[in-house]
């Protein structure tokens, strides 16, 4: 069941980065990183039913991080990025390419292989304020140093593909969050919840991460975007489940080569269908051509 619920949160994911995107790529560069992107977007019908389906996609996620570790639930939300490409490729009005579904096989392999061997353990509820402080603080210098690095970048592409690693790092720390938030009220309540950092920070980290992930759609195309925000946020969510939370994986020599070898696997594939350009109509096009 958890499994179920977690594809219906990808699907939902991949409606939402599509619609977005679509819209975001039309303004104007002067818009990247401030809150005028935000405002300008927020007058799309488009925009706003991608933001209703990212809202269904974060509580079908929510309720399956209640019940599974963040190394289970995270890795399969790279199947977003398979929903995504028929999806994109509709509203550019093309087809589907053989590379691209050459990848999407890929990037499945190497997340069924990884999950097969890693056997993720469920973990901690929460984590000590030490081991908290330390993992928000890297993921704040981190996401900050990349956000100035794109201001500094020439490239739309590069921008874009920056602004998207910032993006994936925020969303790894955000779906930890809501790991702890969601079990916090199953275990407790909704009252002891409000009595914790977790929803506000998540607040505060859900804010950012959107600003960071329309800035990338507004820079870049789709394919620059989208396979690096897919599999940055499960990486992250991996390390921070493991470190941080003590989600134990497999450890054994053979499954651990399995579990490399997988990441790898699912990497080629995202690069595979990153080098095949998903445009959409409008300024991206000329982007890309420039």
């Amino acid at each position: 069941m958890v499994m179920v619920i977690t594809l219906a949160s990808a699907l939902a994911y991949a409606l939402a980065s599509v619609l977005q995107h679509h819209e975001a790529s039309d303004l104007s560069p002067d818009h990247s990183m401030k809150p005028k992107l935000l405002l300008g977007l927020a007058t799309s019908p488009i925009w706003l039913l991608g933001i209703l389906a990212d809202i269904v996609g974060f509580v079908l996620q929510f309720i399956a991080l209640g019940h599974a570790s963040l190394l289970f639930v995270q890795p399969l939300l790279v199947t977003g990025l398979l929903f995504a490409l028929p999806l994109g490729a509709l509203l550019a009005k093309r087809r589907v390419s053989v590379r691209e579904l050459f990848g999407a096989l890929l990037v499945i392999v190497g997340l069924t292989s990884f999950e097969l061997a890693a056997s993720p353990g469920p973990g901690r509820s929460s984590a000590s304020a030490l081991a908290w402080y330390v993992t928000v603080s890297i993921v704040v210098v981190s996401t900050g140093g990349l956000m100035l690095l794109s201001r500094r970048l020439k490239s739309p592409r590069r921008k874009a593909q920056t602004l998207a690693l910032a993006s994936g790092i925020a969303y790894g720390l955000g779906a930890a969050l809501m790991q702890v938030t969601s079990r916090t009220i199953s275990t407790r309540s909704v009252g002891a919840v409000l009595t914790t950092w977790y929803p506000y920070a998540l607040v505060v980290f859900g804010a950012l991460t959107l600003l960071l992930v329309q800035s990338s759609f507004q820079a870049g195309s789709l394919s620059d975007t989208l396979p690096i925000l897919t599999v940055v946020d499960p990486l992250a969510s991996i390390l921070i489940g493991a470190l941080t939370l003590g989600e134990g994986i497999d450890k054994g020599v053979a499954e651990s080569l399995i579990e490399v070898i997988s990441l790898m696997i699912m990497a080629v594939g995202i690069e595979v269908v990153t080098s095949w350009q998903i445009k959409t109509p409008g300024r991206n096009l000329q982007r890309e051509s420039g």
